[in-house]
């Protein structure tokens, strides 16, 4: 991936996980694509008020490759969520 450039992230307006949402599972991906920011994904907890246990997945969503990566990944995350009995 291409070199970016270190920032502060401006405040994303991401709805909060809630109660209502059935504790669903997912992953946030980032959109890194030629000359982004970058930003530590710490940071990037703490902006969009998302748990230290939630994967972040950095990809380019205009590269069709990089997008499917990210799919995949959220696959394996739920995969290594869900119990072997249940699959």
């Amino acid at each position: 991936m291409p070199a970016r450039h270190t920032a502060e992230p401006h405040s994303p307006s991401l709805p909060s996980p809630s109660s209502s949402n059935n504790q669903l599972p997912y992953l946030a991906a980032i959109n890194a694509s030629a000359g982004a920011l970058v930003i530590p994904d710490e940071r990037l907890r703490e902006v969009m008020g998302r748990a230290h246990g939630t994967p972040l997945v950095w990809c380019d969503a205009s590269d069709r490759t990089s997008s499917r990566d990210a799919l995949i990944a959220l696959i394996q995350h739920l995969l290594n969520l869900t119990p072997e009995a249940a699959r």
